[in-house]
């Protein structure tokens, strides 16, 4: 497939060999895989993370990675606090030789027998690991629920005990207080019957003088009588 022979992906983790038009294999794979454990490695062993070829300064742009890894053997600088096995490793996983390097069951078996030094090395290979840094967290106040306001019915109001602390009923038995207040009352204003008269003959007799209503001409025969 020609697809086999262009370059894909992110460079930083893409085989030295597909710049120059070689083949992609499994063996490429094998290479990315080698950028990946260099990650892992450097951030354990540093205590940041760094992007691969971050340390190099004049690697400015993405095609530069590939560029120079391919002519001039450039690679992620491994920390030197790295065991000796597992920097072998990781060159070996990113040879510039397809054939050199190692393929995905050799990768197997060669982990295996890391763990195992790891095992008979723990004291002193864990000690190569800084101590993790504090982080100062800033604690978030537990947020309190609020319910509605307690409100205190003074004594002989007559309002339903059963509405206080409740916004709802305590409005709806306050509505109807009211209107039984002003029904009782008649609203707080008598009606007038005869008010109504006059205030309309007033407003007749403004509008036109001639007009006489009817209550002006009850008035008129009254006082003539």
């Amino acid at each position: 497939m020609t697809t086999l022979g262009k370059l894909r992906g992110t460079y930083a983790y893409t085989a030295p060999e597909l710049y120059h038009g070689a083949t992609f294999t499994t063996k490429s794979d094998v290479y990315s895989i080698g950028i990946v454990l260099w990650e892992m490695v450097n951030r354990l062993l540093t205590g940041k993370h760094d992007r691969p070829f971050a340390e190099y300064k004049e690697v400015q742009h993405d095609f530069q990675v590939i560029v120079k890894a391919a002519t001039k053997k450039l690679r992620p600088t491994i920390p030197a606090t790295c065991p000796e096995p597992i920097a072998n490793l990781i060159k070996f996983c990113w040879h510039e030789k397809q054939e050199d390097r190692p393929s995905c069951a050799d990768l197997l078996v060669i982990l295996e027998k890391l763990s195992n030094d790891y095992q008979q090395n723990r004291e002193a290979w864990d000690k190569l690991v800084p101590e993790p840094v504090a982080v100062p967290r800033f604690k978030r106040e537990p947020s309190v629920k609020q319910g509605p306001p307690a409100v205190v019915s003074p004594k002989g109001s007559g309002q339903d005990t059963k509405s206080v602390g409740n916004p709802i009923r305590q409005s709806a038995s306050m509505t109807t207080t009211t209107a039984a207040s002003a029904s009782n009352s008649g609203g707080g204003h008598q009606r007038n019957p005869s008010a109504g008269s006059a205030y309309k003959s007033n407003i007749v007799s403004k509008v036109d003088p001639g007009v006489e209503t009817a209550d002006q001409s009850q008035a008129t025969t009254e006082v003539t009588s």
